[in-house]
């Protein structure tokens, strides 16, 4: 949603500004920090929108894709010193959010990677 934002961001702030939509209302505006966050958030959440639609596109999702997918996800969100605070927060929140998913079916997970031909040399598992 933020991404289409993103793109039709001209036509709605100015539909925004129409005085015919406000009809001498005051309505919320997007400061410049607000503008200068969204394509931020959009990157960070890219990675999130990819393994989404890998894992609900396919017609017979397998067990083998979520540890690679997990990994990828976890790299994804490690802290960068180029990041914005509320980046920086978001991934924390991500990390935590991770760290406790599938803890109990970790083995399981790799060895159904190990046993699908795409993931066998676990590449995803080197730091």
């Amino acid at each position: 949603m933020l991404e289409r934002f993103w793109e039709q961001q001209p036509a709605v702030l100015n539909t925004l500004l129409s005085k015919k939509i406000r009809r001498g209302e005051a309505m919320a505006s997007l400061t410049e920090e607000d503008m200068t966050l969204i394509p931020e958030v959009i990157k960070l959440m890219s990675p999130l929108k990819v393994a989404t639609t890998l894992l609900s596109e396919e017609k017979n999702p397998t067990i083998s894709m979520i540890s690679p997918i997990q990994t990828k996800l976890q790299r994804q969100f490690q802290s960068d010193e180029s990041d914005l605070l509320v980046i920086s927060q978001m991934k924390e929140r991500f990390r935590q959010d991770f760290d406790g998913r599938y803890t109990y079916l970790q083995d399981l997970l790799h060895y159904a990677s190990a046993l699908d031909p795409c993931f066998k040399d676990l590449a995803f598992l080197r730091t």
